[in-house]
């Protein structure tokens, strides 16, 4: 049985938790971000809460384009810091660069996070014609330089030797 295509990439407080292999994808409509966002804004969160600085990161690659990964969706909170979510998104460049994959597509309409930073972080306009909201991270050139350690939650074991 094939590995899974899907998975979950989990950040807190600007650190990696896990990925999480997924055998469906999380897809969704306007109309679960909707009620995702009612709830949410119903729903008191403490301030002090860890789990307000919390980052999903859901993405997909298909059978058909193996070389092409995409965001399908990513839950965030109104306390969710960019260190959090640059956290997410250096992990899904290493699911990339083990995938061999030569592009990441993603759509983002997050006010949090604008145009200057995604250019910063390797990200491009993508898809004019469909809106403003479609980016593009190509790998064609070579992978960006690997820097996941510095968002482990905890060190890595030391080897002995």
């Amino acid at each position: 049985m094939a590995a899974p295509r899907h998975g979950r990439i989990c950040t807190q407080r600007g650190l990696w938790l896990r990925t999480d292999l997924l055998w469906f994808p999380h897809r969704t409509s306007l109309m679960q971000l909707f009620l995702h966002r009612l709830l949410r804004a119903r729903k008191r969160v403490d301030a002090t809460d860890a789990r307000t600085d919390l980052c999903q990161l859901y993405y997909s690659s298909t059978r058909a384009k193996p070389g092409f990964i995409t965001v399908d969706f990513l839950v965030s909170g109104p306390k969710t810091s960019v260190t959090t979510i640059r956290a997410a998104l250096v992990v899904l460049d290493e699911i990339a660069r083990e995938r061999q994959a030569i592009a990441i597509f993603a759509n983002i309409g997050n006010s949090r996070i604008s145009e200057r930073i995604l250019l910063r972080w390797g990200w491009q306009p993508h898809a004019e014609r469909l809106g403003k909201h479609h980016w593009i991270k190509r790998f064609y050139d070579g992978y960006p330089e690997s820097n996941v350690q510095r968002y482990l939650a905890s060190p890595p074991p030391k080897e002995n030797n």
